[in-house]
C-alpha cells in the first residue's frame, strides 16, 4: 500500500508528497479546509488527508482546487468526487484532461504497456480511476475560499496549460503564501504543443507578477522540495525576454520523448523555462 510522506510548512498547512516528484497542500482552517492537487492518482490520498485531519481533531468540510489538468497533478480526484467532496478545475483545461486521464495516458507514463504495478512502489491496488470532467467544478480566477483565518484566492495564469492557476493563501495570524503550481517555477514547462506562446505567457506572467507584487511572504512550489523564493514570477518573466531576444542558453532538452530548449542550466533559486523554438511569439501558437 502506497503511503504518502508529509511535511508541516506551518500550523495551517500540510505539504504532502506523492508518486512521482509532485507536492500537495492541504490548507486547514477554522470552518473548511482545501486540498491543492491530487497527484497522479496511485494510492489513497484521501485516506491520507483523513488521517492528517483527524490527528489534527479537525472535522471542517473539505473541497479541492486544481492547478491545472495534468497527469500528476489532477489523477487523483476519484476519491474525493465519490465521496461527494467538490472537487474545482478549469474548463480551459478540459483539452488536456481528457488527454492525461486516459488510462492508457496514465500506465504509458509508468513505462508499461500494461498496468501491473511498479516494482514494490506502486501495486495494483493503488491505481485509482480517473475522474470523469464533467464531475468537476469550474475554477475561475478570482474565486476565493474563506476557511476560518486563512483565505485561498484564485488567480489565472495560463501558459504551463490554458488553464493553469496559482493561489494566494492569506493567514490572518501569521505568512501570506503564493503556491504556483506548474504555471511558474524553477523549470517551466512552456515547449509542449499545448502551451502558449513565450510572448503571449510573459504577458500574462507580467500581469500577475504586479498585481500579486507585495502581497506575498513566501512561494510554494509543486515540485522539488516545495520552497519556491520572492521574485520568481519577475525571474522568468526576464528569461521570456532572454528567449525572445535570442540570449537564452537554448541548452537541449527531452521529456517523454517531445523535444525543447532550456533557457539556462537549471538551479534551486532561479527561474528558468524549457521552449519551443517554433513558438516564441503569439502568431506561431493556435490551440484549440
Amino acid at each position: 500500500m502506497l503511503k504518502f510522506p508529509t511535511e508541516t510548512v506551518d500550523e495551517h498547512i500540510t505539504r504532502i508528497y506523492a508518486f512521482g516528484t509532485e507536492l500537495m497542500y492541504l490548507i486547514e482552517g477554522t470552518k473548511k479546509n482545501v486540498l491543492i492537487d491530487t497527484g497522479s492518482g496511485f494510492g489513497s490520498l484521501k485516506g491520507a488527508v483523513d488521517e492528517i485531519l483527524a490527528a489534527h481533531n479537525n472535522t471542517n468540510p473539505l473541497e479541492v482546487l486544481l492547478t491545472h489538468g495534468h497527469v500528476d497533478h489532477a489523477n487523483g480526484s476519484e476519491e474525493f468526487v465519490k465521496a461527494g467532496i467538490p472537487v474545482y478545475l478549469s474548463e480551459k483545461d478540459r483539452y488536456i484532461y481528457v488527454q492525461h486521464s486516459a488510462d492508457a495516458f496514465r500506465k504509458g507514463g509508468l513505462g508499461v504497456e500494461e498496468f501491473e504495478g511498479h516494482g514494490t512502489y506502486v501495486e495494483e491496488e493503488d491505481y485509482i480511476p480517473s475522474a470523469k470532467f464533467e464531475t468537476f467544478r469550474n475554477l475561475q480566477e478570482g474565486d476565493t475560499f474563506a476557511l476560518g483565518g486563512v483565505t485561498v484566492q484564485t488567480y489565472a495564469c495560463p501558459g504551463h496549460t490554458l488553464g493553469s492557476m496559482i493561489f494566494l493563501i492569506r493567514e490572518e495570524q501569521g505568512e501570506t503564501y503564493l503556491l504556483t503550481g506548474d504555471a511558474c517555477n524553477t523549470f517551466t514547462f512552456l515547449f509542449q504543443e499545448y502551451s502558449t506562446s513565450i510572448e503571449a505567457y510573459e504577458e500574462t506572467l507580467q500581469h500577475v507578477a504586479e498585481t500579486l507584487k507585495g502581497k506575498y511572504t513566501k512561494v510554494l512550489l509543486s515540485h522539488g522540495d516545495g520552497n519556491g523564493y520572492i521574485g520568481i514570477l519577475e525571474d522568468v518573466c526576464n528569461v521570456c525576454e532572454e528567449i525572445k531576444t535570442g540570449k537564452a542558453e537554448g541548452l537541449p532538452f527531452e521529456f517523454q520523448g517531445a523535444k525543447g530548449k532550456m533557457a539556462h542550466v537549471p538551479g534551486p533559486d532561479k527561474g528558468n523555462i524549457v521552449y519551443n523554438e517554433e513558438r516564441i511569439w503569439k502568431k506561431d501558437t493556435v490551440i484549440s
